[in-house]
């Protein structure tokens, strides 16, 4: 069975609202009265509360981390590498973290224009009411997006060109994808070698408590 029928590449995309906006007014004051140069500095403002954005926060990290666990790296323009046995479980939890992300966007919307009157009153003379967005623009800037494509394999090349450049576009595919393969091998080893490790340090400090048997307890990955 060739490579493209055992795995398939996936892609997490995931953009949210950075609630930062850099004053440009405030900025060039402060560089005027340090008397420097006004590209050497910039002033950001924090428009909203942070811990209104961190339920949102705590999806997108741990989205991004179950994406890394449950793939091998494949290319530099994100996409990696994951099994067609273990996709549909992957594309389930991420289906949830999605699901997980708008709840957490509807949640803060609901509430957002009480966090601009905050802002109003914490922000004092750096208040400016054309920073926030209304709440359907905001919603616009969170996106949650898996986006699956096929391993590209040099049988399916049909581009019309010489047979001499076919070929050698041919041998570039098959040569690229066998350099990400060993890619992807050498991240399996080095994920063995942590979890080999972590194991051999705790099973050193292991100290039987009564009530345990044997090394229970040892082989968990968790802090």
């Amino acid at each position: 069975m060739n490579l493209d029928e055992r795995a398939l590449l996936v892609k997490l995309s995931i953009s949210t609202w950075s609630a930062r906006k850099t004053d440009k007014e405030v900025s060039r004051e402060i560089t005027e009265q340090k008397d420097a140069r006004s590209d050497r500095g910039t002033f950001r403002k924090v428009l909203i509360s942070r811990d209104a954005l961190k339920k949102i926060q705590k999806v997108e990290t741990a989205a991004r981390t179950t994406h890394r666990t449950l793939t091998l790296p494949w290319n530099d323009d994100g996409a990696r590498i994951i099994t067609t046995e273990g996709y549909g479980h992957y594309a389930k939890v991420m289906r949830d973290y999605r699901k997980s992300m708008q709840d957490a966007v509807d949640e803060f919307l609901e509430g957002y224009d009480d966090l601009v009157k905050q802002a109003k009153t914490e922000l004092g003379k750096l208040f400016n009411a054309e920073d926030y967005p209304a709440p359907e623009e905001i919603r616009a800037k969170f996106n949650f997006e898996v986006e699956p494509t096929q391993i590209p394999v040099s049988r399916d090349f049909r581009a019309k060109v010489s047979a001499s450049d076919a070929k050698a576009i041919a041998k570039d595919i098959e040569a690229r994808t066998k350099a990400r393969m060993d890619h992807a091998v050498k991240d399996v080893w080095r994920r063995v070698a942590e979890l080999t490790e972590r194991m051999f340090t705790r099973l050193q400090e292991y100290k039987p408590r009564e009530g345990l048997h044997g090394a229970e307890g040892v082989f968990s990955i968790e802090e």
